[in-house]
């Protein structure tokens, strides 16, 4: 409206919008998908693109009116001269959502429901511009008085123009500088990347936070509540609680602590939970409330306690994931244990890491037996039957059935608890041997006291301890750093080896997929070029767009404190097709100048004036678009947010060096395509002589 400075264009681009997204919530339904955040994503997403089809058709439809055409000649020319063009640029964009359906583990899940929303929204946009903008353009558009060739309007126009053309006509007088510029400003950016940070998701704010007390063992239950009854006070006291509760001792395996993986194993445990008020009527968030408590958490020799990471279950599906886990393995688990401790110790130094703790607990105190095999043999009697009447003793051995009422219940025997309740009544447990005698413990193995692990953990068939962690403040990729440089200074025994799991495994996996999209995204966008320019070279000048937007990509989240994390990751592969969206509509329209007669010069130069408005109302509408998404703070802003800035910061910046950069780069593409054609003609015309 700003721009063509009439309603009537305005209305025909408004009406694109819900046509493009009733088509894409039949495609959804058709598809089973869900209205959730990463589907919704796309539609905002989608809001942002979709129009751009539009208004590409459009301006071209006004500018052959304002040079005289009448509005049912300029609607048919005006389409025709562009639709190619939207056309190719549509399929590069939608190409670019092909891999993410083939992307493994979350991130394909997560991007399925956001590639396919974007791509049937955009193949709506274009159906639409191609078929309802030049019908009601033939119908309803009108020229204001005046706005034909010389009319108010163009004096201001005509300044923007001569500013730009002068501009452009020194780049090509300068191309190499031009392209040696861009690409150190492109260098210097990307020195900047460790500043940005990686992460597998960004931090979520959800509104509940739980602690995990592990109580040194052999607490009784009564002191585990008691120490759980002051936790609750701490939590309770923060102002944007809820509600506070807690399970404690065996009895916690309740539903809620398994959909957490966090069922307890002994009476020394509990769990304690706190719902937060809802965000935007809280000032702090659950990651700075989990701070505050932190520091005011009781002091207890031998009591561990730990924040639940529940945005991290979250973000891998359930299952009580780990966000930080550096796992050890070898042969001696005492010495696995050894260099686990000595990470845990040095690992609470790191800035940002919280909860650092080892799976290898204290051993709990228990009676140990140690079997006489030959003495045993001689009596006829096996290391299993000794353990199997040593089980019975203490847990029973069930008898027979009590039947009553349609009910029926165990009858366990086992020895009474005074007679199994000291060292010396464990020695005097009779083992019945198969010919009938009957011989004391203590003749046929030696008891004596000592601790055994909690739990023993493996993986892949290796022994294995992990030191685990939460972080909040920083990156995970600049901590993950951190704990690199801890870990080298331990001197690991032959044979002993350090792997990573949770969210730095996660996030590894993460790149890697979204890295391979990324190039097989960028490969089919140049495939489509390809087609529609019918030529290798061009395609390319095209192409330097990516590369330019990851300059405002970085600029961008350097500004914002956003890291290069999964949802940014989607941001910059939809980018990828986005940004060459209007490269294509510039090399197009000055492909067909020169195809009309013009020179190379005069076409670059014409052709990039006529399309500058186009090209920049594009972009603008496009950032504008997608800005609510960018600035909002609700409820899943985390997951949202980074998409929208990937994208905003990368059309900012490739939009305007875009202008510069491209039609220089033709200029040095075309010329090498010629010098390419020069030398194949040489070498053909030389075998044909030669023959």
């Amino acid at each position: 409206l700003l721009v063509l400075r009439h309603w009537r264009p305005t209305v025909t681009i408004f009406l694109s919008i819900p046509l493009s997204i009733l088509a894409t919530l039949v495609v959804v339904y058709a598809f089973d998908f869900t209205l959730n955040v990463m589907t919704m994503s796309g539609i905002a997403l989608g809001v942002g693109m979709l129009v751009s089809n539009a208004i590409i058709v459009i301006e071209n439809i006004f500018r052959h009116m304002e040079e005289g055409k009448d509005r049912f000649e300029a609607a048919i020319e005006g389409t025709s001269e562009v639709g190619g063009a939207i056309a190719a640029s549509t399929f590069t964009t939608v190409a670019v959502f092909l891999p993410m359906f083939f992307a493994t583990g979350i991130a394909g899940k997560l991007s399925r429901g956001l590639a396919l929303t974007v791509a049937v929204s955009l193949f709506a946009s274009l159906f639409v511009a191609l078929t309802l903008v030049p019908m009601m353009a033939s119908k309803i558009f009108r020229l204001k008085s005046g706005r034909g060739k010389g009319g108010p309007g163009e004096k201001k126009e005509g300044t923007v123009h001569l500013v730009y053309g002068g501009l452009l006509r020194w780049a090509l007088r300068h191309r190499w500088k031009v392209v040696l510029a861009s690409f150190a400003v492109l260098g210097g950016s990307l020195t900047l990347l460790p500043w940005v940070g990686t992460e597998f998701m960004p931090q979520i704010d959800l509104p509940m936070i739980a602690i995990k007390l592990e109580m040194p063992v052999g607490t009784e239950l009564d002191e585990t509540r008691h120490v759980v009854e002051q936790i609750e006070e701490i939590v309770a006291s923060e102002k944007e609680l809820d509600v506070v509760g807690s399970i404690s001792g065996v009895a916690a395996e309740s539903e809620l602590g398994a959909a957490f993986g966090m069922t307890n194993i002994g009476v020394n445990e509990a769990q304690i939970f706190a719902h937060l008020i809802d965000k935007n009527k809280r000032k702090r968030t659950s990651m700075q409330i989990q701070k505050s408590v932190r520091r005011r958490l009781p002091r207890i020799r031998g009591a561990r306690m730990e924040f639940i990471d529940l945005a991290g279950i979250m973000k891998s599906g359930g299952g009580g994931q780990i966000p930080i886990e550096v796992k050890i393995f070898g042969k001696d688990i005492d010495r696995v244990g050894r260099i686990a401790e000595r990470l845990v110790t040095d690992c609470k130094g790191i800035e940002g890491l919280y909860d650092v703790d080892s799976t290898l607990r204290c051993g709990k105190p228990e009676l140990q037996f140690k079997v006489d095999r030959e003495k045993a043999s001689q009596m006829g009697l096996s290391v299993a039957q000794i353990a199997s009447t040593i089980r019975a003793s203490f847990e029973g051995q069930v008898a027979t059935l009590y039947r009553t009422g349609g009910d029926e219940f165990d009858l366990r025997v086992k020895y009474r608890e005074e007679d199994r309740k000291t060292l010396e009544n464990v020695e005097d447990i009779l083992v019945t041997a198969p010919l009938g005698s009957q011989h004391r413990l203590s003749d046929i193995a030696e008891i004596s006291e000592g601790e055994g692990p909690v739990r023993l953990f493996r993986e892949n068939q290796k022994r294995k301890a992990s030191v685990t962690a939460n972080f909040s403040g920083r990156d995970l990729g600049s901590i993950l750093a951190d704990i690199r440089s801890k870990v080298a200074k331990v001197d690991l025994p032959r044979g002993y080896f350090v792997e990573y799991g949770g969210e730095i495994k996660r996030m590894r996996e993460t790149f890697f997929s979204l890295g391979a999209a990324f190039v097989l995204a960028v490969l089919l966008v140049y495939m489509v070029m390809a087609a529609q320019f019918e030529s290798l070279l061009h395609p390319f000048t095209v192409m330097f767009t990516v590369p330019l937007g990851l300059i405002g990509v970085i600029g961008l989240f350097l500004v914002t404190g956003d890291t290069l994390s999964l949802p940014s990751g989607l941001g910059i592969i939809i980018l990828a097709g986005i940004v060459v969206n209007n490269g294509i509509v510039l090399v197009d329209y000055v492909n067909r100048l020169r195809a009309r007669g013009s020179s190379r010069e005069d076409a670059i130069v014409e052709g990039a004036m006529t399309k500058l408005r186009p090209m920049l109302l594009t972009a603008v509408v496009a950032i504008m678009g997608m800005f609510p998404m960018a600035i909002s703070r609700g409820e899943g802003a985390e997951m949202r947010a980074p998409i929208a800035l990937a994208v905003i910061g990368g059309m900012a910046v490739s939009t305007f060096l875009m202008l510069v950069v491209i039609p220089t780069l033709y200029s040095i593409f075309d010329d090498l395509g010629r010098h390419t054609k020069r030398h194949a003609n040489r070498i053909l015309h030389g075998e044909v002589n030669d023959v």
